[in-house]
């Protein structure tokens, strides 16, 4: 075979391999969550979260969240919840609504009619902190989060922040947290952090897949029929 008829094999092998290769792009986000003008609460305060979507990366743009709420309700006050899920603790911010509350297993979720593609805040959470509360400091976390774009799950990781109990101060802002945390029991008589204790459930089974998809045996197949079809076009090529 001349010059020009290699490439052209080597043209067609590519296409095909091309073809049968699929890359499936995965959209994302980032949870954040925040407690603004205070470091220190005293017993009884309560404690002000603002949930925030942030690094966004979605053509379609997030519509919906839900996961858990994870505290320690041995330190704060049990959030309760009518008989429809709704709860002046957790109420939605910019647009976003239909806002429920499980009481019992702590799940929530919330969605949004206009798409969100840039950091927005979409939530705000009050916990009050019990008046016999005995030790220094406690993490809340949102956990098994998962959002959507309105056609796939987007698995998001654990976001968190530490209350600190003591006497209370102002202005000042505890910034975000959104790696998971890994809290460890002093071994002292007082806890330096507490665990919280809601109970976790599984995240949604709909996960979006990144890099090539894992399917080999379509793969194995098409690259058969590269083989075959590049064979039988050096055959044809060299007998011209």
């Amino acid at each position: 075979m001349n010059s020009k008829k290699v490439l052209l094999v080597i043209l067609m092998i590519f296409a095909m391999v091309m073809s049968i290769t699929n890359f499936v792009y995965a959209d994302s986000c980032e949870v954040a969550v925040s407690m603004n003008k205070k470091t220190n609460y005293a017993k009884g305060e309560t404690v002000e979260l603002t949930i925030s979507l942030n690094n966004i990366d979605s053509e379609n743009g997030i519509y919906e969240l839900k996961g858990n709420l994870e505290y320690d309700e041995d330190i704060f006050e049990k959030i309760k919840t009518d008989d429809e899920g709704n709860t002046n603790q957790i109420t939605s911010l910019n647009g976003w609504e239909d806002v429920t509350f499980n009481s019992e297993t702590n799940e929530f979720a919330l969605r949004t009619t206009t798409p969100t593609k840039s950091t927005q805040d979409i939530m705000k959470i009050s916990l009050k902190l019990k008046e016999n509360v005995e030790e220094d400091s406690s993490i809340i976390m949102l956990n098994n989060l998962v959002a959507s774009n309105g056609q796939d799950d987007i698995k998001t990781s654990t976001a968190a922040t530490t209350v600190k109990i003591g006497d209370s101060d102002d202005d000042t802002t505890i910034p975000s947290i959104t790696t998971t945390p890994t809290p460890k029991t002093s071994p002292s008589a007082k806890p330096a952090t507490t665990t919280p204790k809601a109970t976790q459930t599984p995240a949604s089974s709909s996960i979006p897949q990144t890099g090539i998809e894992d399917n080999v045996t379509p793969i194995i197949f098409g690259a058969l029929i590269v083989a075959l079809v590049s064979y039988i076009a050096y055959r044809r090529y060299k007998e011209i």
